[in-house]
């Protein structure tokens, strides 16, 4: 057991060296980068003039010219880059191995130590199994990781010289995969504020989230902790449509609503698209631009409608903010400020609000949804798409629930109308 410990101490220090190095080199990479790139563009400059017939005073040789010394630095830098991050990786699965080991070891010899007190026979040494418990790293590994990642998403810059950038940050994000997910989730917490910087500078990075959310070891908790950073620090940026930051958060949340297919992802999320659907609606209330605030309630509204099957849990939890949102959406619908681009997505929220037909007959909600489906039938081939499909849906709800659920008289009289 003292043997596995020691591996662990030394592994820890390998992960501490590797961290080093990436912190060296991200303090290197901004300068050569830029040196890279002159140097990069002055060679392609020389190149492209000789294309020109009529200029006489260059030299056919200059065509084999060769990449710059800054240029091959940067390639260097790449296969270090690489080089750290496969090893990284093998580093931190290693560690978590030998802690299992550890832990395994350590009930062992307290049940041996008890069979001895009782005079019973000894349990036999266990063999290392295949699939171990988790057990959490201590808390300096998880700084030493919290800082493997920030200095990796730092060095990753060059990632732009050599127009690798999708790999490059796929292969970083597979570093923590091995993981678990407490120490997982204590350190993309931490950090999230990083990785939202560097995404937003470079569009390739998002590739990171987008690895995550798919993984199967640590995807549920990389929803999570992207779910409350976004709705709580990050929605203001919706109050622009235009800039890149609203549409990197609409597309992050993209990566979130992801997760209601997945295993006890309804469960996990409901709490935030609770406040994720409050704070829109004020902000579209509130708001002199409420575009992108609409926009991402529609791509949620739409997630709900896709997922295979029912998400009974979050229309449950949603039936106390339906009146309310109904309200808030009709009340824009008929206001002065309705212009022709929120008209259609005003119509198709009220069309898509994620609820049982149960709930709306409940709450007499229908009579207030068939003049947007009039006019969902009145718009565009889209719009008329979707209001045929709500249709058909409500129809068909009233046929299969009539057993439960009787189509009530003022729905009657509002549809004849």
């Amino acid at each position: 057991m003292a043997a596995r410990k020691q591996a662990q101490s030394l592994l820890s220090k390998v992960a501490g060296i590797f961290v080093s190095k990436l912190q060296a080199l991200a303090q290197s990479i901004p300068t050569m980068l830029t040196d890279a790139m002159a140097d990069q563009a002055a060679r392609l400059k020389v190149q492209a003039k000789m294309l020109d017939p009529e200029d006489t005073d260059t030299s056919m040789v200059l065509y084999l010219q060769a990449p710059g010394e800054r240029e091959k630095e940067m390639n260097d830098c790449k296969l270090v880059l690489q080089n750290v991050v496969y090893g990284a990786k093998t580093v931190l699965f290693s560690i978590g191995y030998c802690l299992r080991c550890f832990h395994v070891m350590r009930q062992w010899e307290a049940q041996r130590a008890a069979a001895r007190a009782a005079g019973q026979q000894e349990p036999q040494a266990p063999a290392v199994p295949s699939q171990i418990p988790g057990v959490g790293m201590p808390d300096a590994d998880v700084r030493t990781c919290a800082t493997l990642l920030s200095a990796g998403l730092a060095c990753l810059k060059l990632s732009s010289f050599t127009g690798e950038g999708k790999e490059l940050y796929e292969q970083f994000a597979e570093v923590f995969t091995v993981m678990e997910p407490r120490d997982f989730t204590d350190i993309f917490t931490t950090q999230m504020d990083t990785l939202f910087d560097t995404m937003a500078a470079d569009a390739d990075a998002l590739a990171i989230a987008a690895h995550l959310v798919q993984n199967a070891q640590v995807g549920r908790s990389f929803n999570a902790v992207l779910a409350k950073y976004l709705t709580e620090n990050k929605l203001h940026l919706l109050a622009d449509h235009k800039t890149k930051d609203a549409l990197l958060v609409q597309k992050l949340f993209r990566l979130v609503f992801l997760g209601l297919t997945m295993e006890e992802g309804e469960m996990q999320l409901v709490p935030f698209i609770l406040q994720l659907v409050r704070k829109c609606l004020e902000a579209a209330t509130t708001q002199p631009d409420p575009i992108a605030y609409l926009q991402l309630l529609r791509i949620l509204f739409k997630h709900c409608h896709v997922a295979r099957e029912p998400l009974a849990h979050l229309h449950n939890e949603l039936a106390i903010l339906l009146k309310g949102a109904l309200d808030t959406l009709l009340a824009m619908l008929n206001g002065p400020n309705c212009g022709q681009v929120l008209k259609p997505l005003l119509v198709e929220l009220v069309l898509l609000l994620p609820a049982a037909l149960r709930v709306l007959v409940e709450l007499t909600l229908l009579p207030s949804m068939v003049k947007p489906l009039v006019m969902a039938l009145q718009g565009s081939e889209e719009l008329v798409s979707s209001g045929l499909r709500t249709f058909e849906v409500r129809t068909a709800g009233f046929s299969l629930c009539s057993m439960s659920v009787r189509t009530p008289r003022y729905c009657q009289c509002k549809l004849l109308d």
